[in-house]
């Protein structure tokens, strides 16, 4: 089921570029901001990033259709700074998650059987940037020791930086090796669990899909946008398929590249 937009929250405050444990910025684009009730996100979009046009619009849409198949995400937000609207995700504590996954924790994780889905979600979405830094274990809620799988970072989905909005309906039938994340073949490399976790997808409804992109707001992805982006994911879905030629094409998917 497609869930609610997220409400939206008023910021007061922008508090700079996202930093890493080394203190060096973390991506380009995120900004932390202080909301006016006291809690803390992590902003995309135009009054962050002005060169990035789409990137609160792709978050939206990644998260409401994640959320849809039961794939982990952060707590999201609308956010109002200074009359402009981006997207945002509840900042992670400090000590509550780790920066970058790794094969030794993922093995810790309760959640690995997520990986197939997330694999089908990113070919779906034409997602160029799933990566170890944004597939993140954190500690599950209420607990000390135990860890679980989170999906953030959703911006270069859809209309991504290097591409525009009249070329998104080619990249329909863009072959599905170029997008995913190029490890955990053990884990997600069965037959079986892929095509469930296509079988999820396509089980969607259309006219949720369609209303996904429909209620982001216009001030974020234009009625002429929506209908762009909305019959690429309706036509993309085509091809989440499994047949044995499509098994070959994968390659890089099939690869372990994790630490």
């Amino acid at each position: 089921m497609l869930p609610p937009l997220p409400e939206e929250v008023e910021v007061q405050q922008d508090l700079g570029r996202v930093l890493g444990p080394n203190g060096l910025p973390v991506g380009t684009v995120a900004h932390l901001v202080l909301a006016t009730d006291g809690s803390r996100w992590v902003a995309k979009g135009k009054p962050f990033a002005s060169t990035r046009p789409y990137e609160a619009a792709n978050e939206l849409i990644a998260w409401r259709l994640a959320k849809a198949l039961g794939l982990p995400v952060l707590e999201a937000g609308l956010l109002r700074y200074d009359g402009h609207l981006s997207f945002g995700s509840r900042e992670m504590q400090a000590g509550t998650f780790e920066h970058r996954l790794t094969q030794q924790r993922l093995l810790q994780c309760s959640n690995p059987a997520v990986l197939p889905s997330v694999v089908v979600f990113d070919v779906w979405l034409a997602n160029v940037d799933r990566n170890v830094d944004n597939l993140l274990p954190r500690k599950a809620h209420g607990t000390s020791s135990a860890w679980e799988l989170v999906l953030l970072d959703h911006g270069s989905t859809l209309v991504h930086p290097l591409l525009n909005i009249e070329e998104l309906s080619a990249k329909a039938e863009a072959p599905a090796k170029l997008y995913g994340m190029g490890a955990l073949h053990a884990l997600y490399g069965k037959r079986a669990d892929m095509e469930r976790a296509i079988c999820r997808v396509q089980d969607m409804n259309a006219n949720d899909v369609e209303r996904c992109v429909r209620e982001v707001p216009t001030e974020l992805l234009s009625h002429e946008d929506k209908a762009v982006v909305s019959r690429f994911l309706v036509e993309r879905r085509r091809l989440l398929s499994l047949n044995p030629p499509r098994v070959r094409g994968l390659g890089p998917w099939f690869c372990p590249v994790m630490e």
